[in-house]
């Protein structure tokens, strides 16, 4: 699926990975190739049950429609507000997939559970195919569901000194960690999150340099330096 009005584009991978029923989320930034590419996993749909539902959320909400959800998603990966990003561009950096793979009636329904837990085992062959530098999952329904599923191999890590971090692991050879789910109020805390990320990431063994690099692409404007030092704390 291509959008000539963001220049985005969906790699093609619904054939790829063929676990998958709704087809994920694949910016087509070169970042692919070099620097970071980080996949990032949400919960579940409701609704529309098509294979392209996340393709055209993510089309329509998060670079269209600027939805609060994936702008926190956004400062969460960078470290930086909102205003300061361009949406086209970040999402052209990133992949994205919910776990469960089929629809739900609300973040609360019964079925809610199973469908996470199904969703393990397409998204590690989501990951093998994909090939992100990192995985982030918002929100700890979705850790637990791939903690329970077998699938996530828990590596716990030492975060920077003052750094609360939540948890995390590997999941299909590529290191992942865990937030609050941007919905969470009270919880979720964009500026808190990246520097669990960026502290994360270094310990993982990421270059600064290549922090440095995806945190000011596609901004809308060169921000004052103390923006940037969400992930160096």
């Amino acid at each position: 699926m291509e959008s000539g009005a963001s220049g985005l584009i969906n790699l093609g991978l619904t054939e790829a990975i063929s676990a998958l029923a709704f087809e994920p989320w694949v910016g087509a930034s070169s970042a692919r190739r070099s620097g970071l590419f980080p996949l990032i996993v949400g919960e579940s749909h409701y609704g529309d049950p098509s294979t392209e539902i996340t393709i055209n959320v993510i089309q329509e909400n998060a670079i269209e429609g600027r939805m609060a959800f994936f702008t926190r998603c956004a400062s969460l990966i960078t470290g930086l507000p909102g205003d300061w990003l361009q949406p086209e561009e970040f999402w052209r950096r990133v992949a994205f997939a919910n776990l469960a793979q089929e629809t739900v009636d609300g973040p609360r329904s019964p079925s809610q559970w199973s469908a996470l837990l199904a969703g393990a085992a397409p998204l590690a062959e989501a990951v093998e195919r994909v090939q992100p530098t990192h995985i982030v999952c918002l929100g700890n329904k979705v850790w637990e569901a791939l903690s329970e599923s077998g699938h996530l191999d828990h590596r716990p890590f030492s975060a920077t000194e003052g750094v609360d971090i939540c948890d995390s692991g590997m999941l299909n050879g590529r290191p992942l960690f865990w937030t609050y789910h941007p919905s969470s109020f009270g919880y979720f805390n964009w500026q808190e999150g990246s520097r669990c990320l960026g502290s994360f990431l270094k310990e993982t063994g990421v270059d600064r340099e290549e922090i440095n690099e995806f945190i000011q692409f596609g901004l809308a404007s060169p921000p004052p330096s103390y923006l940037l030092a969400g992930f160096d704390q």
